[in-house]
């Protein structure tokens, strides 16, 4: 067990001193957990990683945000509540999801709170357990994988429109105060079509949209395939050079690696942007 994302980062007996701007680290032990501080705090690294079963246990407190600014799930790792019953809250900047389904875990009483800029990926978002979990998104196009709610509460906490497909299960509940776009929506199995907006959604199936607005709707749309092609990329932080010019490399700066421009090849991103 990982006390912080600060130390302990390799996971072995003897921590390095601090993630710095040139690690990207990754958690692929399955079981083996990393947890935020309790405190608001960024991730300090080029990017974070959970891969296999490993998990990220957010422990911020009620208010406090922690957040990634690069992070790729891949497998099927878990984000966690880990506090209380309350609401942690999590930004990513740039979240792939490069395989598999990643699981959003909050028992019932406690929330997760999700503030994602850039979502991307064919991999999957699970809700489970029973808590509640709020969702925000800048741009999520780019992710083709299903939102598949299992259960608790869902609320979308601004317009919200991927590249997947959306589920809610039956045991599931959902607050609908916004506009979410999909290219497919099922409700307790059975396949929805065209735009159906709150109200609509809360006369045929009051048990799992109890409440919502007039602004709340829910689009299935289909993807232009006759444009261009869409790429998938991550940013690898390494070649800043801080206070010092021209600086040397390998003391004030480096790039990152051929073998890790040869991983995230491998999970499908065809673009690499260098700062």
């Amino acid at each position: 067990y990982l006390s912080n994302w600060n130390s302990a980062a390799n996971g072995s007996g003897t921590p390095p001193p601090s993630i710095n701007v040139f690690d990207n680290y990754i958690n692929r032990v399955a079981g083996r957990q990393l947890s935020t501080p309790v405190a608001a705090s960024t991730f300090g690294g080029g990017s974070l990683t959970l891969a296999s079963t490993s998990q990220l246990t957010v422990k911020s407190p009620a208010g406090a945000v922690s957040t990634i600014p690069v992070f790729i799930t891949d497998g099927s790792p878990v984000i966690a509540n880990g506090y209380g019953n309350i609401r942690e809250d999590l930004a990513m900047g740039d979240w792939n999801i490069a395989s598999g389904t990643t699981k959003l875990s909050a028992s019932s009483g406690r929330g997760l709170g999700f503030s994602i800029g850039y979502l991307s990926g064919p991999g999957g978002l699970l809700t489970q357990n029973g808590g509640a979990f709020y969702l925000s998104l800048t741009d999520g196009l780019a992710c083709t994988g299903t939102l598949d709610h299992e259960s608790g509460n869902l609320a979308f906490e601004s317009v919200f429109a991927t590249g997947g497909a959306f589920t809610v299960g039956s045991s599931a509940t959902v607050t609908l105060d916004h506009a979410a776009y999909f290219t497919a929506f099922t409700v307790a199995g059975a396949a929805q079509s065209g735009i159906q907006s709150y109200a609509t959604l809360n006369a045929a199936y009051p048990a799992r949209f109890p409440s919502g607005s007039s602004d709340g709707l829910v689009a299935v749309y289909t993807p232009d395939t006759a444009g261009p092609a869409q790429m998938f990329g991550v940013n690898l932080e390494g070649a800043e050079i801080p206070n010092v010019l021209p600086g040397t490399y390998g003391y004030d700066y480096i790039y990152p690696s051929a073998a890790e421009f040869d991983y995230y090849h491998s999970k499908g991103q065809n673009l690499i942007r260098l700062p």
